[in-house]
């Protein structure tokens, strides 16, 4: 794999991808009776149905289970709202534990982004069912992954101990593109 297996900075004509760096994660576990204090909290409904995502300014709420979501933010940005799905979370008796460091986030775009992650990933991302808000846990590889669609790219969250594995397996599968090209 050597040098060209480096994700943060793989590039091809068709494909991109990127570490996105400075984002902060929330997860959350909360029973339906509370979603709506939740979601007044969050700035935006957040009982959107299992699977699918929903925004509150640059916030995503990805939606991963009946009583699970990651809380995607970025500094600075977003923090109030942070604080006040915080404060709600309590009230309601709901769980909301800061993951931060936990995971990174890879940004993959370019028109063969698809392509990419179908080398390792199981699911067929190029079905009109999975549009921007889609969301799920998935494997690449052989590695757990929560994937998540914005308009024009995939986001990718896998836990920082993986992060080595990811990158390799990213730049390899970026190479093998440019060679089918």
């Amino acid at each position: 794999m050597g040098e060209a297996a480096d994700a943060r900075s793989t590039r091809s004509r068709d494909v991109k991808v990127s570490r996105v760096e400075g984002l902060r994660r929330h997860v959350l576990h909360a029973r339906s009776e509370s979603l709506p204090s939740l979601s007044a909290a969050f700035g935006g409904d957040i009982n959107t149905a299992i699977l699918q995502s929903s925004t509150a300014g640059s916030a995503r709420a990805l939606r991963l289970g009946p009583d699970e979501w990651l809380v995607v933010t970025v500094p600075g940005d977003t923090a109030d709202n942070t604080f006040r799905l915080g404060d709600a979370s309590r009230t309601a008796g709901a769980s909301l534990v800061e993951v931060t460091d936990r995971q990174h986030t890879y940004r993959i775009q370019g028109p063969a982004r698809h392509r990419l992650l179908a080398s390792g990933c199981p699911v067929d991302l190029e079905t009109k069912a999975l549009r921007e808000g889609a969301t799920f846990r998935t494997l690449l590889g052989r590695c757990e992954v929560v994937l998540w669609a914005d308009a024009d790219a995939w986001n990718l969250e896998v836990w920082r101990s993986f992060t080595p594995y990811v990158e390799a397996f990213l730049a390899e599968a970026a190479l093998s593109l440019v060679d089918r090209l």
